[in-house]
């Protein structure tokens, strides 16, 4: 498995095609699109190359009946088999994904879509395919050996398997006037095809370096500049999953304390304690880490 991202990357989930220039509007970077008999959500020729010559990424999820997952060894065949026809004449690469959707919750029972899955496997193998759905049919199929899942926080409790290169953390949205869910990746590679894989990572693109590491005592506390600003962004990633709304709350009060704490040092001489005509803001970087630090303190998604 590849080292995750330091922060995931933003995708748009559509059965309709969104704009390059609402994709980046919001920082969407890529785009989880359809292959169906429905012809009405599938992903079009056009599509594809209009998000390769904007660096838009693309991936395809097959997603026909609610309940062909359930329909066994011929029926994830047969899947299997239109999918990657169609994603072939779309100009998908060799090599590349095609994730299988199990829109539903699978009740304590993910073995009941062995069958499906083993006979999407008999055509596409293990390393180019896998699930779409939950945490336990996620869970479960990776463990059966499949390369590639797409889990989905729907029927997913709290819980979110580590191995997933994909996480669809919250639906029911509109940008650029069509409907999304927002999908994280956690991995350099998460399948997608048209826009290159990355190479050269930036091993701190959010320059939490910039903040200082270590405790310090401010207002009867101890807090650690980094390490909050850091525990902020882990969990505002998924702010809805267990206690992390809970743990936001107690971060962004100390978060607050901390950007009062910039403040103050940039507006007096720590010689003499006395109030700067001009304050110093450049030094250490203190304008910016007050400006970050105020974003997060509001409980604004920053990175």
């Amino acid at each position: 498995m590849m080292v995750r991202l330091p922060h995931p990357q933003l995708g748009l989930d559509s059965t309709a095609e969104v704009p390059v220039s609402a994709h980046r509007s919001i920082g969407s970077s890529f785009a989880m699109r359809y292959l169906s008999h429905s012809s009405q959500k599938v992903l079009t020729q056009r599509e594809v190359e209009n998000y390769r010559a904007n660096g838009i990424g693309v991936v395809v999820v097959f997603e026909d009946g609610a309940g062909n997952s359930l329909q066994g060894h011929n029926q994830g065949g047969s899947d299997a088999e239109f999918a990657l026809a169609q994603a072939n004449a779309l100009g998908m690469p060799s090599r590349r994904p095609i994730f299988f959707a199990v829109d539903f919750d699978t009740g304590g029972s993910p073995e009941k879509t062995d069958a499906y899955f083993d006979g999407v496997a008999a055509v596409l193998g293990h390393q180019n395919s896998g699930p779409y759905g939950g945490y336990e049919v996620v869970r479960h199929q990776l463990d059966r050996g499949f390369a590639w899942a797409c889990q989905t926080y729907a029927w997913s409790g709290c819980e979110v398997d580590d191995r997933a290169q994909l996480y669809e953390f919250s639906n029911s949205h509109y940008v650029g006037g069509v409907g999304v869910a927002y999908s994280h990746a956690f991995y350099p590679d998460f399948g997608q095809w048209n826009a290159p894989l990355p190479t050269d990572m930036d091993p701190d693109p959010y320059h939490y370096q910039w903040f200082p590491e270590g405790s310090f005592a401010w207002a009867d506390k101890l807090l650690d500049e980094r390490d909050l600003v850091m525990r902020y962004d882990q969990y505002r990633t998924t702010p809805h999953l267990g206690q992390n709304a809970e743990s936001l709350s107690g971060l962004r009060d100390d978060l607050t304390l901390a950007r009062k704490r910039v403040w103050f040092e940039a507006h007096t001489d720590p010689q003499t304690g006395q109030r700067l005509a001009t304050p110093t803001w450049g030094e250490y970087h203190r304008g910016w880490r007050w400006q970050q630090l105020h974003a997060r303190s509001q409980g604004e998604r920053v990175v």
